[in-house]
């Protein structure tokens, strides 16, 4: 017999109405492919990191109201 163990992450954002969770943290970035929710990884060197979340929030906004 053979048990497998699936660890979740600590936080869903999607389970709590969030659409977008903005990290600097690879492992939440895999955990929003694995979990289906969506991440928008931002680098503490990243100067237009503004524009970056205005476009991600854009993009998510057009594809909620196309679904």
């Amino acid at each position: 017999m053979k048990f497998v163990f699936i660890q979740h992450p600590k936080e869903v954002p999607s389970k709590f109405g969030i659409d977008l969770h903005i990290d600097d943290d690879l492992s939440v970035k895999q955990n929003g492919i694995q979990f289906g929710f969506n991440v928008l990884l931002i680098s503490k060197d990243d100067h237009e990191w503004d524009i970056r979340v205005l476009n991600e929030a854009k993009r998510i906004k057009k594809i909620k109201e196309l679904g």
